[in-house]
């Protein structure tokens, strides 16, 4: 099972805290950090490009030669590239690019193990795409930048823990009702709820109402002080039950009503006894179970 809902009180937080976290613009704030952060995506493609915007496919700079063997090229004054030309699985032309630093025009031969970047170069219909650091960024023809696709992993929001609390107080609720020739406007002709070995049925009086049933039966419930702050599980409250429970303890002023409200139906109500200072929770059931109890319990 899970919760149905929580509580202010249930946050382990205070609630000016809350509240000036809610008043924030947190999409705003978020992207503030983001930029701000040096390992952001947006860092990274902006001094990617700033560096290498002169260098494109197969057009890497100036050629770096030893014996008359092309061994690279020269990026800047810096930088040189060592290129691996290679076709990829649809036969088109894929460069394994690695930049390496240069003195004179020359490889540092005694740090030719340091890599400044690595990126691929892939050969497309339309030109290339240059891939580095799970970013792609996709040139034309004319060696513009059509577009630029990157992953970014966003941080988890932090989440307070709650302390998971073990309950044992609940029970069940459930009414039986009719109408005329089995149509028409329903009324409750019987009752009943029970709590572990406690079971209390009620069934309706020679000229009794219907909503003094319902009252009957939650006035047994409240006259046992061990059962205040219990949790009743009625099937199909939202859609049903709630009707007939709200209507027979409206007009009782010795008990507060509380529905809680979701996609136009009711999931919990919340009845208080204000004279006793007693209360109960009743929540639906198909929120847990859908379908049918005969059915789903037949299926254990």
């Amino acid at each position: 099972m899970y919760r149905e809902w929580l509580d202010i009180s249930e946050f382990n937080s205070k609630l000016e805290d809350i509240a000036d976290v809610i008043d924030k613009d947190l999409s705003k704030q978020l992207h503030k950090k983001i930029i701000l952060n040096d390992n952001s995506i947006q860092k990274r493609i902006d001094n990617f490009i700033s560096d290498y915007k002169h260098v494109f496919m197969d057009n890497y700079g100036k050629e770096i030669r030893v014996n008359n063997k092309l061994i690279g090229y020269k990026l800047s004054d810096n930088k040189g590239a060592v290129v691996h030309k290679m076709k990829g699985a649809n036969g088109l032309s894929v460069n394994l690019v690695t930049v390496k630093e240069i003195i004179n025009d020359k490889f540092n031969l005694e740090n030719m193990d340091f890599n400044i970047i690595k990126w691929s170069d892939t050969q497309t219909e339309d030109g290339f795409i240059r891939d580095f650091n799970k970013i792609k960024i996709y040139f034309n023809k004319l060696n513009n930048i059509s577009k630029i696709e990157g992953e970014y992993s966003f941080p988890d929001f932090p989440i307070t823990n709650i302390d998971m609390e073990y309950n044992d107080k609940i029970g069940w609720l459930d009414f039986e009702t009719y109408g005329e020739n089995g149509l028409g406007n329903k009324s409750v002709y019987a009752g009943g709820w029970t709590v572990n070995n406690l079971m209390q049925m009620f069934y309706i009086k020679p000229e009794e109402s219907s909503e003094n049933l319902v009252q009957r039966l939650i006035d047994s419930i409240f006259i046992h002080p061990e059962l205040d702050n219990y949790t009743f599980f009625a099937h199909n409250l939202g859609r049903f039950d709630s009707l007939f429970l709200i209507k027979g303890l409206v007009a009782n002023k010795d008990i507060s009503i509380k529905p809680v409200w979701k996609d136009n139906k009711i999931i919990s109500i919340v009845i208080k006894h204000d004279k006793l200072n007693r209360k109960i929770k009743i929540l639906d059931s198909m929120n847990f179970i859908p379908g049918s109890l005969r059915k789903n319990f037949n299926k254990l």
